[in-house]
Parts: C-alpha cells; structure tokens; sequence
C-alpha cells in the first residue's frame, strides 16, 4: 500500500478526492485538521499553528517566533499519521513534512474558479464577489507561508507526480487516476517506503526532545544512528555531551554523531 499526499487550494475538490482514493485503497485518509490537533499535544497553541499555515507571514513574526518549531511539530503528527506506510493524506505541505521519503506519491488537486466559487457559495455562505475575494486571498496567503516555512512553490506543478484537473474529470475518475498510478513499483516497495518514514521518524523524535530543552539543531537519521549539524546555543555550564546524552535516550537510537558548533549564551546577570 501506498503513501499518497493530496495537495489542494481552498474548495478544490481534494478533500472529496482523497476520501474517494483512501476507500478504494482501503487506507486511513487524514487532513490537515487532523496533523494539527496532534501537533497541539506537544503544548503548542492549535489556534496559531492553524494560523500560521493559513495566514501570510507578518513581519514581527521573524523577531519572535522561530516557524521550525511548528513545522517540527507537525512533522511529528505526520509521521505519527504514516506510521504504518498507508496513508491518503490532503492539505497543504504534505510532501515537505514527509522530507526525505522519496517514494510516496504526490499529486495535486485542482478545480476551475466556478467551482471553488461554488463550494464557497454553499459551504460559506458567501456571495460570489465575496467569495472571489476569499479564493484569491487565501491561495496568496498559502502561497507566502509555503515560501516562507519550506521555501517552495506549492502551485509549481513540477512539485508534483500528477496534476488532476477537476474541470476535465470527476472527484470519481481523479481518484480512479490516483489509484491506478499508486499501483506502479515505486509507489509499491512497503519496505522501502517504511524505512525511510521510521528514519524520518527516529529523527523528529531527537529534534522534539532537543526542542524540549531549547535546542534547535538539523536531526537525521539512518537506521538507527542519528546525525546532529548545525549550531546549537549553549550557557557556559553546559556541554555538547549533554545535547548527546538527550539524543541518545531516545527510543530506537542506537549511536549519536554531533557536527554541532556550540554557541555560547552568556548567564543571565543576577540583580542585588
């Protein structure tokens, strides 16, 4: 069985797509809602997290949030998700919080304007002029995040295995497409296609439970051994054994490689 990301714009027609794909491959089908709910249990806000994929970047958000954390969160309730290699995924960035597992199948989901226009009229009640107004909006505003959290293009369809055209199918014949291109031998090697999601996995898990101590620093992993780069902000009082030893108590790791440069954080003066 396969792993199959649907991306979709707003009231395209890929939620209905993908639930048709998951009944025919017999796989859970989860949305975006979902990864986001999971991804408030590591005591994040799921408000903001749903803001900050829906919304555009503002400018104070560079000065005070670090986005990585986000998406390391949402790579866990991903991997969470796709555990078990099957999976129909629709939503945004699905592709990108499944970096570094090649084999799954990505496609994206469109629909003329008339018919996002309307799904908008009957799901949001909006008048068509409004609902204009919200289709263009928000693919901005997803457009802008995608840049600014993955730096990708989400409408470039070279992103993609299949673009399905929702003007010149059904939602029925698009997941028929879909399943049929799941059955080639890419989309079909389930061990391949577990082991790369259990290194993705392995190393999400390090990076959550160095976030936990306030370390953010890039995590793969390969079977087991868990490489940490990038630099990692330290006080005077501790050592890079320590960022070690956390990664090591992780679940399934069996060897920790650093190629880390320490900085030091100076130790907050105490007033008299």
């Amino acid at each position: 069985m396969p792993i199959v990301v649907i991306a979709r714009g707003s009231l395209s027609g890929g939620q209905i797509t993908a639930e048709r794909v998951a009944k025919q491959l017999g796989v859970p089908v989860v949305g975006r809602e979902t990864l986001v709910e999971l991804a408030s249990s590591f005591g994040v806000s799921g408000p903001r997290i749903a803001e900050i994929l829906d919304t555009s970047p503002k400018f104070w958000e560079r000065f005070q949030e670090s986005h990585e954390v986000y998406v390391t969160y949402l790579r866990a309730a991903m991997c969470e998700v796709a555990k078990d290699a099957k999976l129909v995924y629709h939503g945004h960035y699905g592709q990108e919080l499944l970096s570094g597992v090649s084999n799954i199948l990505r496609v994206r989901v469109i629909a003329p304007l008339a018919y996002r226009i309307a799904a908008a009229t009957e799901e949001r009640h909006l008048s068509r002029e409004d609902a204009i107004a919200y289709i263009k909006r928000t693919d901005e505003d997803r457009l802008k995040r995608g840049r600014q959290l993955f730096g990708v293009d989400w409408t470039d369809p070279g992103q993609y295995d299949l673009v399905i055209n929702l003007d010149c199918l059904s939602e029925d014949m698009a997941a028929d497409v879909i399943v049929n291109t799941a059955q080639f031998p890419k989309f079909q090697d389930q061990a391949e296609l577990l082991r790369q999601v259990r290194d993705l996995t392995l190393a999400t898990k390090v990076k959550v439970a160095l976030l936990a101590n306030g370390w953010l620093v890039d995590v793969a992993a390969d079977d087991g051994t868990v490489q940490l780069t990038g630099e990692v902000h330290l006080l005077p009082s501790d050592g890079l054994d320590e960022v070690a030893r956390v990664a090591q108590a992780v679940e399934g790791v069996k060897d920790v490689q650093t190629r880390i440069e320490i900085v030091r954080v100076p130790p907050v003066a105490t007033p008299y």
